[in-house]
């Protein structure tokens, strides 16, 4: 991503037949020094929450996207969501794993 431009976390919360998963999902970036990115790691930034939206595909998926993100500076960043569940799903996250990173370079001009 060049500085400058900004990104987004998507989460696709798949469930069991017949049970549409249903919720909040809270999104969080941290600055790769805070690994692992939780929502209390230091200089992390709180994104807010998106409500799941059922899938037209299948009964059985939902999908949220954050809020977009712009970076303060060059860097990694890691996106952090967490998805609090309903009665049927219990809480999730999907945090610090290599494809919830990315890396913030200068932009060419």
């Amino acid at each position: 991503v060049s500085e400058g431009s900004s990104d987004a976390d998507a989460v696709t919360v798949t469930g069991q037949a017949g049970f549409t998963p249903t919720g909040p999902v809270h999104f969080y970036v941290c600055p790769l020094a805070s690994s692992p990115c939780t929502s209390t790691s230091v200089g992390v930034t709180n994104l807010g929450t998106a409500t799941l939206t059922p899938s037209s595909a299948s009964v059985d998926v939902a999908t949220a996207t954050s809020a977009s993100f712009s970076a303060p500076t060059t860097g990694t960043y890691c996106f952090l969501g967490i998805y609090a569940g309903n009665p049927h799903y219990s809480v999730s996250s999907d945090g610090s794993t290599p494809d919830e990173c990315f890396t913030v370079g200068n932009s060419v001009l």
